[in-house]
């Protein structure tokens, strides 16, 4: 949302509730943009024509000069050295004819990864209940009386997995809390689906 509002694409102040859209189509060029994705991938993948996707590359690439100088110099680095490397550690050889875009990824999946399996490790530490990974995030389970000791233990297991990581770099997460069942809007249509095919399935049985 950060990009579409300093881009011009929605008001200071958006949110993903107030600009549902604006923030998928953003957050979809954004993540895109991280591997490599070109103009006709993004044009292709929204449903827009190519003069806007690459319209929206561009303000990427005004607003962010940064990260594409970073990305670059990854990636020539990459090829130069053979191999690339994250700050934890965990390498992978990079042939000389191998996918550019799988090397302007890999640290930030890499990373991120990182990040993830570190914090599993200080969650377990303190005996919190982790159900499952949801995409980059982990569901969690306790008593209600015990919440603000959940966020605790979260805070304290992120911190020190990102430090481990970036240190000095500190990131921000979020805790949201579920009083009944986990729903993820963005697998509603996923669910819907499979919850047919079984009672599709659980009729043909019984018919049977």
């Amino acid at each position: 949302m950060g990009f579409a509002i300093r881009a011009g694409a929605a008001p200071a102040g958006a949110t993903k509730k107030t600009h549902p859209g604006v923030r998928k189509k953003y957050k979809t060029v954004n993540l895109g943009i991280q591997y490599g994705q070109t103009a006709f991938g993004i044009s292709h993948r929204l449903g827009i024509s190519h003069g806007e996707a690459a319209q929206i590359v561009a303000e990427h690439q005004r607003l962010f000069p940064a990260f594409w100088r970073w990305s670059d110099r990854t990636v020539q680095g990459a090829y130069n050295r053979g191999r690339i490397s994250t700050p934890c550690g965990w390498q992978s050889k990079v042939p000389p004819r191998s996918n550019e875009r799988t090397w302007q990824n890999f640290m930030q999946q890499a990373v991120g990864a990182e990040i993830m399996r570190t914090t599993v490790v200080y969650l377990d530490r303190q005996g919190v209940r982790l159900l499952a990974p949801v995409h980059d995030g982990f569901l969690l389970s306790c008593p209600r009386d015990q919440l603000d000791d959940l966020r605790a233990a979260v805070d304290f297991a992120c911190r020190q997995a990102v430090e481990h990581s970036l240190p000095g770099f500190p990131l921000r997460w979020e805790m949201t809390v579920y009083e009944a069942r986990y729903e993820d809007e963005d697998g509603e249509e996923l669910w819907r689906h499979l919850l047919s095919l079984l009672e599709r399935s659980a009729y043909a049985t019984a018919v049977c």
